[in-house]
């Protein structure tokens, strides 16, 4: 599968790096990302019309971006 550039959004973080992260896989809305309870970084789908709401938590705003760009093919 070939995603298109504008498919992705940045999170800039901390370091002034750029990480690439991808639109929610089941309602193609931007994800929202954030600091974890305890500690790292949540990324999620809060979209009202998505009807999964996927989350993942990582250590690092690049590990949680990994496991969110993570898809199957």
């Amino acid at each position: 599968m070939t995603v298109a550039l504008q498919d992705f959004r940045t999170i800039n973080s901390r370091r002034a790096t750029n990480i690439l992260v991808l639109d929610c896989p089941f309602c193609g809305e931007p994800p929202e990302v954030s600091a974890a309870s305890g500690q790292g970084v949540s990324i999620a789908c809060t979209a009202q019309e998505c009807y999964v709401h996927p989350s993942v938590v990582g250590p690092t705003e690049k590990d949680a971006a990994l496991l969110w760009n993570r898809r199957r093919r």
